[in-house]
């Protein structure tokens, strides 16, 4: 399929290199069809959506795939705090430590600009208002929307930033590939496409959003009823009580996308699928 419909767009548009946005839900499955995308692909580049102030421990880490070590060497040499780092790498180490099998001939280089100190805090008060209201069996609603704006908000500046990231440092290639998550995919295409032909490769397909990610999609369109963000939010808790702290991040969202899509397993010979590494144009 052509990338462009209008040929008269062309003329604007770098030609000579090509992005492919790899998208990575936080799932091994994942992890191990984006590395088979990788080392299959031809890229001479991978870009990682980690902050660039970790670029100079991604060599060994790359080389070695120490998840443990990367992050202790990354602790201390940027003052990042280590719960921030733990939220990054959460539910993406499989894919860290089989990187050292597509590493080699290709640079690998971290995209996204550094963390601010409200994106910092914001990161770390989810998890702690998650608790907080678990425990209460309470909604802190007005903290909660608040924190989303707050988010929502931080994800436009860091899509901007990473965009005009990515068509500087891709000129030096000819295919790159560009790791991001899920709700991102879409938004950084956008921006990167007026520059340079993109694609999206989706891996771990069917993958299911969790309610706090439809929640924040939604967010990104329009202002939502706090009513309906309370629903959301309420789902939310009930995903991490009954899925995600018995089973762990991993099975958690996968047990969720099969009760969420249920329908590709009511009849298994009608709707008989196995993961797949989806492309869209």
């Amino acid at each position: 399929m052509t990338p462009f419909k209008n040929s008269a767009k062309l003329c604007h548009i770098d030609v000579e290199r090509g992005i492919d946005l790899i998208v990575k839900p936080p799932l091994r499955r994942a992890a191990i069809e984006a590395i088979t995308v990788i080392g299959s692909g031809g890229y001479e580049a991978v870009f990682l959506n980690l902050p660039r102030s970790l670029q100079p421990y991604i060599p060994k880490l790359a080389e070695e795939g120490d998840v443990e070590a990367f992050m202790e060497e990354a602790k201390e040499a940027t003052q990042l705090p280590e719960n921030y780092l733990k939220a990054l790498l959460r539910g993406h180490e499989t894919f860290f430590k089989l990187l050292p099998r597509v590493s080699s001939g290709r640079e690998i280089i971290c995209y996204s600009p550094n963390p601010t100190h409200e994106e910092i805090r914001a990161t770390l008060e989810l998890p702690a208002l998650i608790l907080r209201d678990t425990i209460t069996e309470t909604i802190s609603l007005e903290r909660w929307l608040s924190l989303i704006e707050e988010m929502i908000e931080s994800t436009k500046n860091k899509l901007r930033e990473e965009a005009a990231y990515l068509l500087t440092e891709t000129r030096r290639f000819r295919h790159s590939a560009c790791i991001c998550n899920p709700e991102a995919a879409v938004n950084l295409k956008k921006h990167l496409q007026k520059k340079a032909p993109t694609h999206i490769i989706y891996t771990a397909l069917p993958y299911a959003y969790t309610p706090l990610q439809i929640l924040l999609r939604l967010y990104q369109q329009k202002p939502v009823p706090a009513s309906q963000a309370e629903k959301h939010i309420k789902q939310h808790l009930k995903f991490i009580q009954k899925h995600v702290i018995p089973q762990g991040l991993d099975q958690a969202i996968e047990n969720w996308t099969t009760q969420q899509l249920k329908w590709l397993t009511d009849d298994p010979q009608k709707h008989q699928t196995k993961p797949q590494t989806t492309h869209e144009t």
